[in-house]
Order: structure tokens, then C-alpha cells, then sequence
């Protein structure tokens, strides 16, 4: 994938084969189900020659039809020490096809047009209300983005606004009403960075620290979050005002304590270990925290006379429950596919094949007899086909990333489209299919020279979402940062 990280060409070749108007592309967006309506609009409204008055009818309508979302909240792996299928659920989140994503989008696309009636939006979204995750689970819920959307939302508001108290207003609802351990980072920064008065401040903080120090009860989040360096800045942020941080301390003491004295799943081991997760978590963060939030505590937060934390103040009453899920391919035809995937990769003594070898007669005639096993390769029960599907189209991406030219990548992409066209309905729902789709349009977007007549391809499918998508990058190409994570 690394190849595509240097490419600056436009897709203007993509965009040249396509015939359709906005107001068509529009029609196509309404026609759709509720999630890829709202994620089409939110793309066709950051089109330039879309004027201003058509970009905020399409950004209201995109903000409510993401209500009709299948998915409340983005998730992203809290475990990612054990390969499987972990990464492909945090990619397949990536997209941000979630009602709150959605609702973000339109929000954060509102802000440069009209901030007043981007504050009118975000009012406007429910309450965040995560239910807590069992020691069974192992995504965790990610609501970084309602932050910072809020923090942006604040910053734009104008002198006199912030005079009258409107930021303090504004943020005031959102960080008093933290509930679950992924929204004390967030909230914690919001506050750190406001442009409120003292008294305010000191409001917010306590405020703050109050329902910061009522949660507990999800040991799966608490261990997944840092929180600490977060907390530290907003302490930092309190001492430059001179005021006293030691409430704040006192409560996410007591946070700490709540939650490492209580009930901890069996497998938190598997969630510390940053040198091997596959960029799901910040390992900035994670490791100034380090795994243990009350050494952190101690040795970076600790101001007389608050005490340390003591080690029997934090004995877990017990431990219960692991993940389960986390491990894929575990059928024979799965393992064997895969045994047959990495001999395209690695000889016999397990070394990896140099470019040359690819270019032989021996190796294409392995690549095409492969691509023929995936043809065959078939779910083992009705009761696996959702994961059959994801290992499946995974495999095909992996396969087009393999392959050692233009020719070759054209044959598997080709191969995965017709995968797709016939297997929408053993994807566990619609978003999870959309991600094949999405990285298969996006590789086109990164190399229309080389692989612009797929595009046709995907046209002539016959799906309605695949031609939206494929119109839609067409219109409003995405960017290879953008792209590049759904693969």
C-alpha cells in the first residue's frame, strides 16, 4: 500500500467517464438506505461548485438521515495483540457510516458555512449513551470525534460570543454529563484548552470530576482508555489559572480506584502490549501512561496531600470473563487457503520471494491456480458466512496489494467485484460490505491511469450503492489518507 502514499494524481481520469450531474448524484444519495444517503450528501456538499445555499440543505438532510443508521457509534479494537479479526472491524468502523460519525460530518462541514447553525446542530444529537462492555467484547466504542467537533464548534465563535458566555454554555452540558471511560480524554481536553473565565472554569472542572468519579463497572473501556495525560494537561491548565486542581485529583483518584478495585476481565494483559497493536490504539499516550494508571498517578499526577494509590486499595475483587471472537480463519478450507496465500509470499524455508521471482512463469501460474481456489472457496455453514465473507473480500484486497503489476491487479479486482456482486447478503449488514466496496473504488481514485477501466466495471454491476460510490469518488475523489486505512 506504501506505493500509494507518493501519489499526487488527481483522478481526473475517473472523474472524465462519468456523465452524471449533481442533481442526479443527489437523486442517487436520496434513493439510497440511511447511512450511505447521509455519507453521500455530507461528500456532494464539500463539492466547490455546489453553492452555499444548496450545501446547507444537503448538510441538514445528510444530519437526519444519519438517524436511520444501522450503527449507533464508531467502535475500534481494545485488543490487538492477537491477529484476526480485530483489524478488519476497526477498519470497517473507519468508514464513520455511524449515526454519531454522520451526524459529526455534517456538523464539522457546517462550521466554515454557518457556525451558528452548526451550535443548532449539534444540540441537536442525542445524548451519548454507551452501554458498558462485558469482558466477552473486545471493540470498544470511540467517541474522540463528538469532541472534537465540540472543541472546533467553541473555537469558532467570536469575541462577543465568548464574552456573553455562550463557550462556556456550549461545552458546559457535554463534559458534565461524561458517563463511560472513552469520554474522560476527550471531555478532559475540551476543558483543558476553553476560553472561559476562571469562575467558569473551575465550574466545568468540578463538574467534571463529580461524573468522572461515578463511573465504573466497564473494566473493558477503563483498561482501553489513557486517560491520564489528558488529566495532567487539564491540572496543568488549572495551575496556570491558579486554581487549586487538588478536587480533580481527589476524583480521578478515586476513578482509578473504583475501577481497578473492581470486578477486571481475565485477558487486560492482552490490551497492554502497544509495541504489537496494529495502530488502534495512540502509542504515544499508552506508553506515557504506561499499563498501570495508578503508577502513572502516583508518579505524574500526585500532589500533596492527596496519598498514593496503594497497591491493596486496588486488588481486583476478582477477575471474570475474556473476549471471544478474537481469533478468525479457524476452519480447515480457511487455514488452508491462507497456507496456499503465504507460499505466493515465502519459499519453502519460510524466506520471502525477491520482486524478480514474481515475474516468472511458475510463480503466474501459482497466482492464477489461487485465484481459482478463492473462486471455490466456500463458507463452511450458514452459520460462519458472515466471517467467510469478511476473510474473504480481506484476502482479495491483501491479493490485489500482492500482485506485481497493473495486469495482475486488474484480474483480482475483477474477481472481487464479482465476489461482491453476489455475496452482499452474507456480510453481517451492509456497512460491512461497503468497506470491499470503498477500497476497491479507492483503489481506482489512487491509480486512474492504471486501473481506471474498472470503473466501468463497477458502473455496469448492477448495484445501485456500488454506483453511487463509484460516481461519488468520481465527482468528490477522496484523498490517499482518506483511502488508505479502509485497506
Amino acid at each position: 500500500m506504501k506505493r500509494y502514499a507518493l501519489l499526487l494524481l488527481p483522478a481526473a481520469c475517473l472523474a472524465a467517464t462519468t456523465s452524471v450531474t449533481i442533481d442526479q448524484l443527489i437523486g442517487m444519495a436520496r434513493s439510497a438506505s440511511g447511512e450511505f444517503a447521509a455519507e453521500a450528501l455530507i461528500r456532494i456538499a464539500g463539492i466547490d461548485k455546489v453553492e452555499k445555499p444548496r450545501k446547507l440543505e444537503l448538510l441538514e438532510e445528510a444530519f437526519d438521515r444519519a438517524g436511520e443508521a444501522k450503527l449507533a457509534y464508531r467502535r475500534r479494537a481494545s485488543i490487538t495483540k492477537i491477529s484476526g479479526p480485530a483489524g478488519i472491524f476497526s477498519r470497517i468502523y473507519a468508514q464513520g457510516l455511524d449515526a454519531l460519525s454522520l451526524r459529526l460530518k455534517a456538523v464539522d462541514a457546517t462550521i466554515p458555512l454557518d457556525p451558528q447553525k452548526a451550535r443548532e446542530m449539534f444540540r441537536r444529537i442525542p445524548p451519548v449513551k454507551l452501554p458498558p462492555l462485558t469482558c466477552n467484547e473486545y471493540m470498544a466504542y470511540d467517541v474522540d470525534g463528538f469532541y472534537d467537533v465540540l472543541e472546533r464548534l467553541a473555537q469558532n465563535l467570536s469575541a462577543a460570543e465568548i464574552e456573553d458566555g455562550e463557550y462556556f454554555r456550549l461545552i458546559r452540558p457535554y463534559v458534565a454529563a461524561v458517563a463511560a471511560p472513552v469520554q474522560l480524554p476527550g471531555a478532559a481536553h475540551v476543558i483543558a484548552v476553553s476560553k472561559v473565565s476562571d469562575k467558569d472554569f473551575q465550574t466545568l472542572v468540578s463538574e467534571f470530576g463529580k461524573a468522572m468519579e461515578k463511573i465504573s463497572g466497564d473494566d473493558r473501556s477503563f483498561t482501553h482508555v489513557a486517560a491520564g495525560p489528558q488529566i495532567r494537561s487539564l491540572v496543568q491548565a488549572a495551575q496556570q489559572r491558579k486554581i487549586s486542581p487538588i478536587g480533580l485529583l481527589e476524583a480521578y483518584r478515586t476513578y482509578i480506584v473504583n475501577n481497578m478495585s473492581a470486578a477486571r476481565c481475565a485477558d487486560d494483559d492482552l490490551m497492554i502490549n502497544v509495541a504489537q497493536s496494529f495502530a488502534f490504539v495512540d502509542p504515544r499516550l499508552a506508553e506515557e501512561q504506561g499499563v498501570d494508571p495508578a503508577v502513572y498517578f502516583n508518579g505524574r499526577l500526585r500532589i500533596p496531600p492527596i496519598p498514593d494509590i496503594e497497591e491493596q486499595e486496588i486488588t481486583p475483587s476478582k477477575l471474570e470473563g475474556t473476549a471471544s471472537g478474537l481469533r478468525g480463519c479457524e476452519d480447515d478450507s480457511c487455514k488452508e487457503i491462507i497456507r496456499k496465500y503465504l507460499a505466493l509470499i515465502y519459499d519453502s524455508q519460510r524466506n520471502p520471494y525477491p520482486p524478480a521471482h514474481k515475474e516468472t512463469p511458475e510463480w503466474q501460474k501459482q497466482f492464477r491456480e489461487f485465484l481459482d481456489s478463492m473462486a471455490a472457496w466456500q463458507p463452511q455453514g450458514a452459520a460462519v458466512a458472515a466471517a467467510h465473507f469478511r476473510e474473504k473480500s480481506f484476502l482479495y484486497s491483501e491479493l490485489a496489494s500482492l500482485a506485481p503489476n497493473t495486469a495482475n491487479r486488474i484480474v483480482v479486482l475483477r474477481a472481487e467485484l464479482g465476489y461482491l456482486r453476489k455475496s452482499k447478503a452474507t456480510a453481517e449488514n451492509s456497512v460491512q460490505w461497503l468497506l470491499a466496496v470503498n477500497a476497491l473504488i479507492g483503489r481506482i481514485t489512487l491509480d486512474p491511469l492504471g486501473l481506471g477501466p474498472l470503473a466501468d466495471d463497477l458502473r455496469a454491476a448492477g448495484d445501485p450503492i456500488i454506483a453511487l460510490f463509484v460516481e461519488l469518488d468520481a465527482v468528490a475523489p477522496r484523498t490517499p489518507p482518506q483511502i488508505l486505512p479502509l485497506m
